[in-house]
């Protein structure tokens, strides 16, 4: 490893460089999935700005192979997708114009005055994953999609910014006819509709009540990340009237960043993790936190712990990771649909500049960490800025994607579990 990588009861086995060959500086990644298709495992993607979504043939996840790239439209995101069955849906969100000051070689131009091709979710069949073919285009006036969530049946659930509202607001998608998906309903919280009274400036994402997403939507019940609202917990029974049954709120005094990011539900254990996104560089917010919340009373879901705040080992050029550069904090966990059988007392999360860190819940009350990986700083101008990560539980393979630098695959120690803790 280099000086400025780490890395504690994890290895790495290969790296996949996603940057074309005209932009050296660029070629990361945010949003996986894999779908396993005639005995072969395929990656989708999900890429920042205009890269598209990339396939990747990780069957030997050692020795992942390139297979081919869905581009995006001319300024048009598509960095979160959802994949189940032969289905593939992709966000198509219009993210705002990279500052003069943040543009480097590799990242679009998008000063003209064109404007962006799409907003919402294009829907792809994947039933020949070498070879997707666009069957359905479902437009969202406004800024698009962002965090969706489709586990294959009725539904899709699509965090989405649209003309009329403040922040995101939750559209159900009916894709009873995948090639003609309806709207089936919307929901929003009082204060996001144009004319409602609010009481929170949604300039300000510390009081900004706006969907993050994605809502899991377990049976009956939804698991909802609010922004500033805090963890809704919802009832789905009717899709075309969504209803709040209970609500965590963390901010005040927790309103570091986005104060509820993703609302993750484990059920089997009746708990839920929390993540609060970092946003501002170098600290310069209230920090933000991972939390453990009970959620069995779904009229009053409470949180019960945080998850430790990573600390630099020593032999790092740094004391502590504020002054590291880029983002400090939690960001995403582990998937709902992943291959193998998901355990429910690991929690893999992703914290933006101090990589991937990996913690043991058996005790919720008590989250201890037992491994990390952080990965190697990229060139000069850039920051490590870990995003999202994937498990294949079957295989003990873990995927982590990087802004800008691709995506990092590795192996957990299988004694992680056993106690130790962190080389300080």
């Amino acid at each position: 490893m280099t000086r400025t990588a780490a890395a504690w009861n994890m290895r790495q086995i290969a790296h996949i460089d996603l940057a074309p060959d005209d932009a050296e500086m660029y070629g990361g990644a945010l949003k996986m999935q894999i779908q396993i298709k005639g005995g072969r495992r395929f990656m989708y993607a999900g890429c920042l700005w205009y890269r598209g979504v990339h396939i990747l043939d990780v069957t030997d996840p050692a020795r992942p192979q390139y297979v081919g790239n869905l581009p995006s439209p001319h300024k048009v995101s598509r960095s979160n997708i959802q994949q189940a069955g032969d289905l593939l849906i992709v966000s198509e969100d219009v993210p705002p114009p990279v500052p003069p000051n943040r543009w480097h070689p590799g990242l679009p131009d998008w000063s003209d005055d064109r404007p962006a091709e799409r907003a919402g979710v294009t829907i792809y069949d994947v039933s020949d994953p070498r070879r997707p073919r666009e069957i359905a285009y479902h437009h969202i006036p406004g800024r698009g999609c962002h965090r969706n969530y489709y586990d294959g049946g009725r539904y899709a659930y699509l965090t989405a910014a649209t003309d009329g509202w403040a922040g995101h607001i939750l559209i159900i998608l009916d894709m009873k006819n995948p090639e003609k998906p309806e709207e089936a309903g919307r929901f929003w919280l009082p204060g996001q509709k144009e004319g409602e009274e609010r009481k929170w400036d949604p300039k300000k994402l510390s009081e900004r009540e706006g969907l993050h997403g994605p809502v899991y939507v377990m049976g009956d019940r939804g698991y909802a990340s609010w922004g500033a609202a805090g963890m809704l917990v919802m009832d789905m029974k009717e899709p075309a009237k969504p209803k709040v049954l209970g609500q965590l709120r963390l901010s005040p005094p927790f309103d570091g960043g986005i104060p509820c990011h993703t609302a993750f539900p484990m059920l089997n254990r009746k708990l839920a993790v929390i993540t609060q996104e970092a946003i501002a560089e170098n600290c310069n917010e209230t920090q933000p936190l991972g939390w453990v919340a009970d959620i069995r009373c779904d009229w009053n879901p409470v949180s019960i712990s945080t998850f430790p705040v990573p600390r630099p080992p020593a032999g790092l050029p740094y004391a502590s990771f504020c002054v590291k550069g880029g983002r400090f904090g939690p960001h995403n966990v582990q998937h709902m649909s992943e291959p193998g059988d998901r355990r429910d007392d690991m929690v893999f999360m992703t914290y933006f500049n101090a990589g991937l860190r990996v913690f043991d819940i058996r005790n919720p009350f008590r989250p201890r960490e037992i491994a990390y990986f952080v990965p190697p700083d990229p060139k000069p101008g850039l920051a490590v800025r870990s995003e999202d990560v994937y498990v294949e539980w079957d295989r003990g393979v873990v995927y982590l994607a990087n802004r800008n630098m691709g995506i990092y695959v590795l192996e957990l120690d299988e004694k992680a579990m056993d106690g130790g803790e962190p080389p300080r």
